[in-house]
This record gives C-alpha cells, sequence and structure tokens, in this order.
C-alpha cells in the first residue's frame, strides 16, 4: 500500500541510515519498524512468526508429555 507518512526529522534519518545500511527500500524498513512497535512489550518473534520467551534460568523445565497432558486438561488438544 502507498501512503505518506510525516515522520520527525531524527526518525526519518535513523529508518534511511537503518535502510541503506541494510540495501533495503526505505518502506520495507519502516514497515518492519512498526510492526517490532506493534508487538505487545516484550514479545519478540523468531522468523516465521514463532514467539520468543524469555525464561528465568532457574524455571522448571516441562517435560512434553507433561504439556501434552496439561494442554490435554485445558482441552487443547
Amino acid at each position: 500500500m502507498r501512503t505518506t507518512l510525516t515522520l520527525a526529522d531524527d526518525v526519518y534519518q535513523a529508518a534511511k541510515t537503518l535502510a541503506e545500511g541494510a540495501g533495503r527500500p526505505l518502506g520495507e524498513v519502516v514497515s518492519e519498524l512498526i510492526r517490532r512497535g506493534l508487538m505487545p512489550q516484550g514479545m519478540q518473534t523468531k522468523e516465521g512468526g514463532l514467539p520468543l520467551f524469555q525464561v528465568p534460568a532457574e524455571a522448571e523445565i516441562i517435560p512434553g508429555n507433561r504439556a501434552r497432558e496439561l494442554l490435554s486438561d485445558e482441552g487443547m488438544e
């Protein structure tokens, strides 16, 4: 989609620098930055859209069979 945006000078310069450094079009870089900004706070995704979660080192590991039981208990499997 084509549209016109008015950006703050510093935002434009930063996006332009990122685009030039990556050899990508400015619109593509701005779209990616907006997508990141629209994600819930703290949520990151891996290529393909899978969410990444920060898990504390001391967190209990849930084995696959226990995860299936939990999903089944919730009616999700």
